[in-house]
């Protein structure tokens, strides 16, 4: 619900600001606006099983709320006295492109292994270099935002929610993981969340 609502959240904030004809809410709508509705396809055609889970009505909210703390970046953006400039907007769409890559190949990916070749760890693709490429393209999706606010307050938030949830969650995928055979070479020429780019290219 969360991400398909970050579109009309996000417009329905440029239509209270009055900032419908802002370049950098413009674009920022299309990023974060097109990042909901890929998280969507997402969920329909190659599913995360971790959001399979049936959540009690509190906890969802809970969740509901702390992911919307997000849209006060998103009112910091909008309502910037200052249009951001061209490099700024440049550098936060590259940071927000090769998120996107990084995340929804990831996922596609680990999708397609677990369901026809469960039992093997997952060390190829996107996974060659880094061990959490799902991670790591969140969290340049999210930077790109922060880019474009140009404020403080994003990157603060942005850092706890890496800090409390990404990382705890990093460290038990990280032992879960350890039990394959494999693990040892894996981690000889990846990193757990940066590309070790010194390591061999798959050909």
């Amino acid at each position: 619900l969360h991400k398909f609502s970050c579109f009309f959240v996000i417009l329905g904030m440029m239509l209270v600001a009055r900032k419908t004809e802002s370049v950098t809410a413009c674009v920022y709508l299309a990023m974060h606006g097109c990042y909901g509705f890929c998280w969507i396809l997402k969920y329909l055609y190659f599913p995360d099983w971790g959001f399979e889970m049936e959540l009690p009505l509190a906890l969802y909210v809970f969740c509901f709320v702390a992911a919307a703390v997000h849209w006060l970046t998103s009112w910091l953006i909008i309502t910037h006295a200052f249009e951001a400039t061209g490099p700024r907007i440049a550098v936060a769409l590259m940071s927000y492109i090769m998120g996107m890559f990084l995340m929804f190949v990831g996922d596609a990916q680990k999708y397609i292994l677990l369901k026809y070749h469960r039992g093997h760890l997952i060390r190829e693709g996107v996974f060659t270099h880094t061990r959490n490429p799902n991670y790591l393209g969140e969290i340049l999706i999210y930077s790109g935002y922060c880019t474009l606010s140009r404020s403080w307050l994003p990157w603060m938030i942005c850092i706890s929610f890496w800090l409390f949830l990404f990382l705890p969650n990093m460290m038990a995928k990280e032992q879960s993981l350890s039990r394959y055979s494999e693990w040892g070479l894996y981690t000889s020429h990846s990193f757990m969340l940066l590309p070790r780019i010194t390591a061999s290219w798959p050909h």
